[in-house]
């Protein structure tokens, strides 16, 4: 069998004889050319026609692919029954995906940022999907708008995700998709609630009322637990009466958990924190009323604080500094007529406000910080007193903590009320708070200002 292709070109008639019932042409070609023709039961064309302006092409096939028909400019048809027609100058759009910069841990949530797609020639970016997986899991994603950061909310504590953003075009088609990121979200600390386990019961006893019938504590008192969330890589203290009885390093999430042994009744229990730049937290105090043992939970250890100068022109930045929990909300209150800054601590626990003096008077204040953390409010920091204008500093002010045990708290108000409105060197000595020769309602406010109980 012979198959006969008949190739017109330019006036010339060129006959090819092919042994085969099925073949490929895979090239024919004119450079002037009014009327090339190509036909074959069954064969596919590769390059069919280069012509100058003008030029015309013709192709007939019962099962063929035509992939070019190259022209200056050309007028091409075609006529088959099956076959895919990619033909004519062809270009293709260009996108440059998304970048995820930062997947953020914080609370049963994470922030995303990343740097928006670029698209070129035809394309635009509209928008984009968020997209998320646990470990094992399919991606399931969420539009979020043409934006470039997302909070994504309600996740799992303790579950680590995997992130990644799609880009979309107009139409919703996903054009481009970033890299991934993973983060894991933290558990939140419920509002600290103390609560007691009695000593055992002695079967043998008589079962009255009024807590009759329990075993003396073993060792002279029963065991307290204390957990809670401090900053991380920090140190936590417990005290016992005033004194260090323990001690732990805490990792990077901040978690401690402390057991004080044979706690007497009527004691009192305190936890204080130093952080990982040397700075001490005020002590936050719990009585124990019984001997028995007890857990106290979800203890939110004040945050530390610093000033960058204790004495500045009004006007003048005043940094405020510390350490807290980890990606917390701490507020900042500067007073004098109280102003309250709301700011955020990063993943190492770390905050810093920068305050303009303009909205002081020329006059001495202070500044306190406390950390929010799921609901969870600390206790105040320590707190720190500075001068704004030209003011001599008065060497005669002193702490609140009166008796100085590391606490503002009723005792420090009983030695103020004794030496109220005294006129004697060593009362004043005691009790001026704010160094101004007289014990009166300004140490009071100071002293409550400060109050830590």
């Amino acid at each position: 069998m012979r198959d006969v292709f008949k190739v017109t070109t330019a006036g010339y008639l060129v006959v090819f004889l092919i042994v085969a019932s099925i073949f490929s042409f895979q090239y024919a070609s004119a450079e002037l050319s009014q009327g090339s023709s190509m036909s074959s039961d069954n064969f596919k064309v590769l390059d069919a026609q280069h012509g100058s302006f003008g030029a015309i092409s013709s192709s007939s096939s019962g099962n063929f692919i035509l992939l070019g028909n190259i022209g200056d400019v050309a007028i091409g048809s075609s006529s088959i029954t099956d076959f895919k027609l990619n033909s004519g100058f062809l270009y293709y759009p260009k996108v440059i995906a998304p970048i995820l910069n930062s997947a953020t841990a914080g609370v049963n949530q994470v922030a995303l940022a990343w740097t928006g797609a670029s698209a070129f020639q035809g394309l635009s970016v509209s928008g984009y999907d968020v997209c998320l997986k646990s470990s094992g899991g399919a991606y399931a994603c969420s539009n979020v708008g043409n934006t470039t950061s997302s909070t994504q909310t309600n996740l799992t504590a303790d579950v680590a995700y995997t992130f990644q953003i799609e880009a979309l075009d107009a139409l919703n088609n996903i054009i481009a998709i970033s890299n991934e990121l993973s983060a894991t979200p933290t558990a939140p600390a419920p509002t600290p609630t103390p609560t007691s386990t009695p000593p055992p019961q002695n079967n043998n006893g008589g079962g009255g009322g009024g807590g009759g019938g329990f075993l003396p504590p073993p060792s002279g008192g029963g065991a307290v637990k204390l957990i809670g969330i401090s900053y991380p890589l920090s140190t936590v203290f417990a005290y016992l009466n005033e004194a260090v009885v323990s001690s732990i390093k805490t990792g990077p999430t901040g978690a401690f958990q402390i057991t004080v042994a044979n706690v007497p009744a009527d004691a009192t229990i305190g936890i204080g924190s130093q952080d990982s730049n040397g700075r001490k937290s005020i002590t936050v105090s719990y009585p124990i009323s019984s001997a028995g043992s007890m857990t106290i939970s979800n203890i939110l250890v004040p945050t530390t604080i610093e000033l960058s100068s204790y004495q500045l022109a009004r006007g003048d930045i005043l940094r405020i500094f510390g350490q807290g929990p980890a990606v917390s909300e701490v507020d900042v209150h500067v007073f004098s007529k109280e102003i309250i800054n709301k700011l955020g601590a990063d993943n190492n626990g770390s905050y810093t406000l920068s305050f303009n003096t303009q909205v002081l008077p020329e006059d001495s204040h202070t500044a306190k910080s406390r950390a929010i953390l799921a609901d969870v409010v600390s206790p105040f920091s320590e707190v720190k007193t500075f001068i704004v204008g030209n003011k001599p500093v008065n060497t005669n002010a002193q702490s609140t903590d009166l008796n100085h045990d590391g606490r503002i708290n009723i005792i420090d108000f009983s030695v103020l009320m004794y030496w109220w409105n005294t006129k004697s060197q060593q009362g004043l000595t005691a009790a001026d708070i704010n160094g101004d020769g007289k014990v009166n309602i300004i140490d009071f406010s100071i002293l409550l200002f400060q109050w830590t109980g």
